[in-house]
């Protein structure tokens, strides 16, 4: 039996200690009397000669044909070889195990991955991006300017592959897919119009060979729906838009993320999205909360709320429990520092509950937080501090855009001048709460990768050409 390679993918997804998720997509099969898709995949430690047992699922319609497989009983810290494809066969899933043993013709393929560690004293070293544009031909199915929109990836890379740069993980912030370019210009209503987006996405050769070696973590923002979700949504696009948006996110981003339950048999089922998207994620000296700030917003209540009473609770309590010595919180719409106009899409326009958590924090003496944002389409370190507090002191790393078109952008880049740097963020009880900039504004595109150590975090953004674009990396001490 012959192994085809993926048709999207492989992406390797949530990894623990223990375990690793892989989601390819197949394809259906061309043979006039239809048969069953199936995934494999088989893992090895990296210097090791013999392969695991192979791990099947099946691949469905109403999976867009994508499937996900678990590697099981890994070791810590460790690095695995493996590989993985698709096939067709007349059979059920619990019998393709025995019927296809010894009858497997493999693909010469072969991955790595990088398991994660529960040691707190272990450093790590991740990368943070989002907003990539991409504009689809609507003629060819092609993408425009897709050798620009890769770049970032491609260079990414190189640096992982010349071992420039020791790598454990991605988290993409938002914007994965711009599922209304040109905004009003034909934009994605349809279910097969979003999920086209997320294989062109995917299925560029930068970010294709990243995705197969490096652990991602993705969070939705307001591309993969329309723009500034949900502030100008009728009701028709709830009823019509959003489901199928948020059913092509939940195949693309959320089947291979911590969200899914998995089963005895190696497999992951996400027949429907989770009916959450905010999940948390440890690995070394790490610990992180990815928030959804867009899909439970309310902007009927009063005040307004950018996070469900539910995803707030885990917050507060997370901000306590963590015992990580650097704890971030993903949230794709900035936390700080303020723009002047923010069109009532980020923090800015939500300040009871941002007061609600900065209060929480200083209270509660909790440190070593850093905020991790994206959306702006500039990237930027900041730092908060409180005027009658001395031992209060958070950050925040803004990474956007991976990859934004000029000519065809409303807006394209955000610049120094856009924000609000000689007044407080917010003044409780007569304090005020005050943000610094410690590092230059980006308006390239670019990413940023940082190392976290017993030092801190030591931070640095890479543009398309592969050029740090900080004269020297920036320090943000542990404290």
């Amino acid at each position: 039996m012959i192994i085809k390679m993926p048709t999207v993918g492989p992406i390797v997804g949530h990894t623990t200690p223990e375990q690793s998720r892989i989601m390819i997509r197949g394809q259906h099969s061309e043979n006039s009397n239809p048969l069953a898709s199936f995934s494999i995949a088989r893992y090895r430690e990296r210097g090791t000669a013999n392969w695991s047992a192979p791990v099947f699922n099946q691949m469905m319609e109403y999976n867009d044909m994508t499937a996900v497989m678990i590697f099981n009983n890994l070791e810590e810290d460790t690095v695995y070889e493996y590989q993985c494809g698709w096939f067709n066969a007349l059979a059920a899933l619990d019998d393709i195990a025995r019927q296809s043993k010894d009858k497997l013709v493999w693909p010469t393929s072969t991955y790595v991955l990088k398991t994660a560690t529960a040691n707190k004293h272990i450093s790590r070293s991740f990368i943070v991006g989002s907003c990539r544009y991409i504009h689809t031909d609507r003629l060819t199915g092609h993408p425009l300017f897709h050798d620009l929109g890769d770049q970032v990836f491609k260079v990414m890379n190189d640096k992982i592959t010349r071992r420039q740069f020791p790598i454990d993980g991605m988290f993409l912030v938002g914007d994965q897919i711009y599922a209304d370019d040109l905004n009003l210009v034909n934009p994605a209503a349809t279910l097969e119009s979003f999920l086209s987006r997320y294989r062109t996405a995917f299925t560029q050769e930068g970010i294709a060979k990243v995705l197969a070696h490096v652990p991602t973590y993705m969070i939705l923002d307001d591309h993969e729906i329309e723009n500034n979700w949900p502030a100008e949504a009728t009701a028709r696009d709830f009823e019509s838009i959003y489901p199928s948006a948020i059913k092509a996110y939940g195949i693309y981003q959320c089947s291979h993320s911590p969200l899914h339950e998995t089963s005895i048999s190696s497999q992951v089922s996400a027949a429907s999205p989770p009916n959450k998207f905010w999940y948390t994620v440890s690995n070394g000296r790490t610990d992180w909360f990815v928030l959804d700030t867009r899909t439970k917003r309310n902007m009927n209540a009063a005040p307004r709320k950018i996070l469900d009473d539910e995803q707030m609770n885990a917050l507060l309590k997370w901000l306590i429990e963590s015992k990580a010595p650097s704890k971030f919180v993903v949230t794709s719409v900035m936390f700080f520092p303020d723009l002047k106009n923010d069109e009532g899409d980020s923090w800015k326009s939500f300040p009871e509950q941002r007061n609600q958590i900065l209060e929480h924090i200083r209270i509660n003496k909790i440190k070593n937080i850093t905020f991790i944002s994206g959306d702006v389409h500039c990237s930027l370190a900041s730092r908060m501090t409180h005027s009658a507090d001395p031992d209060f002191c958070v950050h925040t790393i803004v990474s956007s855009p991976l990859f934004k078109i000029v000519p065809l952008a409303t807006y394209a880049y955000t610049y120094k001048e856009d924000f609000i740097l000689d007044k407080p963020e917010a003044s409780i009880n007569g304090e005020h709460y005050q943000s610094t900039l410690i590092s230059r504004v980006h308006s390239e595109d670019n990413f940023a990768y940082f190392q976290v150590d017993e030092n801190g975090v030591e931070l640095n953004y890479y543009g398309k050409n592969g050029q740090a674009l900080e004269k020297n990396a920036l320090v943000i001490p542990l404290r």
